[in-house]
C-alpha cells in the first residue's frame, strides 16, 4: 500500500511539474507572438506614415508646377506683346524708345512667393483604407538667399509618424542671344527638384 501511495504521489508531483512546464511554455510563446504582432503593426503603421509624407511632398510639387507653369506662360505672353508694340513703335516713331521688358522674378514674387501659404495645408483621413486615424500636413517655404523652395511632408498614421523634405529650385531666365531686331532671346529653365530626404524621428 505504501509503494502505491508513493507511486501516485511521484505521478502527481510530476503532472505537477509538467503542467507548470506547459503553462511556462505557453506564456512565453504568447508573449512572443504578442511582441511579435506589435513589431508587425508597428511596422505596417510606420510604412502608411511614410506614404502619407511621400504622398504630402509629391501633392506638393505638382502643386508649385502648376502655379509656376501658369506664370510663365502668363509671363510669355506679356513679354510677347511687349515685343510687338516695342517693334510697332519703331516702324511708327522712327526712334528707338527704350527697351524695358517685363521682369520675370516680379511675375514670380507677385504670384507665387507672396502667396505661397496659401499652399500649405493639413488633410485628413485622406485613404478610406486606412482604418485608424491618420493625415498628412504641407509646408512651404522659400528662402530668399538660397532663392529655394522648401517643402516639408509630415505623415502621421495612429502613433506612427514620418517627415519627408525636399529642395526645390526656382525656375529662372537665361538669355540665348539676340532676334532679328536685336532684341534678347530667353529660355526659361523650370524649377528642379534638387534633394528629397526623409527625416528620423528621436
Amino acid at each position: 500500500m505504501k509503494s502505491i501511495s508513493n507511486n501516485k504521489a511521484y505521478i502527481s508531483v510530476t503532472c505537477l511539474f509538467i503542467g507548470k512546464f506547459i503553462l511556462v511554455f505557453t506564456m512565453a510563446i504568447y508573449n512572443i507572438c504578442i511582441v511579435d504582432y506589435q513589431m508587425v503593426s508597428s511596422n505596417a503603421d510606420a510604412m502608411r506614415a511614410n506614404y502619407l509624407s511621400e504622398t504630402a511632398v509629391d501633392e506638393a510639387i505638382i502643386d508649385i508646377y502648376e502655379h509656376m507653369d501658369a506664370i510663365i506662360m502668363n509671363y510669355l505672353e506679356d513679354l510677347r506683346e511687349y515685343k510687338i508694340n516695342y517693334i510697332e513703335s519703331l516702324s511708327i516713331l522712327g526712334i528707338e524708345p527704350d527697351y524695358s521688358p517685363p521682369n520675370f522674378d516680379s511675375y514670380l514674387k507677385r504670384d507665387f512667393i507672396n502667396k505661397i501659404s496659401n499652399l500649405n495645408k493639413i488633410v485628413k483621413n485622406p485613404f478610406l483604407g486606412y482604418i485608424k486615424e491618420h493625415e498628412y500636413s504641407i509646408n512651404i517655404k522659400y528662402e530668399k538667399t538660397e532663392d529655394v523652395i522648401y517643402i516639408t511632408g509630415f505623415g502621421s498614421y495612429d502613433n506612427a509618424r514620418k517627415r519627408i523634405k525636399a529642395k526645390v529650385s526656382m525656375p529662372r531666365v537665361v538669355v540665348i542671344g539676340h532676334d532679328a531686331f536685336g532684341l534678347e532671346e530667353i529660355e526659361i529653365y523650370p524649377m528642379e527638384v534638387i534633394s528629397y530626404f526623409q527625416e528620423i524621428f528621436y
